[in-house]
């Protein structure tokens, strides 16, 4: 009897392909539900970081406040009289209670996932406004400096 293994090849290369014809449908879908969620009408206030590191936060990062999208950078720009980043975040207008002392920090989605802003929630009365900067913040932690502060440790 004879196998003919062109055609199983086929079959797979097919399967293949249709799988990933369904996972970039997923994803542009999901990317169009993220966009649409924050771009539906809402308006937004600007608000402004200034980090040492940013490690790679790019414009349209998301801006999560108690792990809920409230917002996200419009802008990263190098201020060159100080050598810092500034951020540029919008903020939804409806999220109008982030206390003047809260904190913006850099983190990553996951191990080595998009990098986006947090932001830590201070207990000031007074709430932050357009224009008005975090007077915390906490740069981007890379991987490969914890590794190396982890194994200098062990030495």
């Amino acid at each position: 009897m004879k196998t003919v293994h062109g055609r199983g090849s086929i079959l797979w290369v097919w399967a293949l392909l249709l799988l990933l014809l369904a996972v970039a449908v997923l994803a542009f879908t999901l990317a169009r539900a993220s966009y649409f969620q924050l771009n539906s009408g809402q308006t937004y206030y600007q608000v402004y970081a200034e980090f040492h590191d940013v490690g790679g936060l790019q414009a349209g990062a998301r801006v999560s406040l108690s792990g809920v999208t409230v917002g996200k950078v419009t802008d990263v720009a190098l201020d060159s009289g100080r050598y810092r980043a500034t951020v540029t975040l919008e903020i939804a207008r409806d999220i109008d209670h982030i206390a003047m002392d809260s904190m913006a920090i850099i983190r990553t989605a996951g191990l080595v996932g998009e990098r986006y802003v947090d932001i830590s929630p201070g207990g000031d009365p007074d709430s932050m406004a357009e224009g008005d900067y975090f007077y915390e913040t906490q740069s981007a932690l890379h991987l490969e400096q914890f590794i190396g502060r982890f194994v200098a440790g062990w030495r």
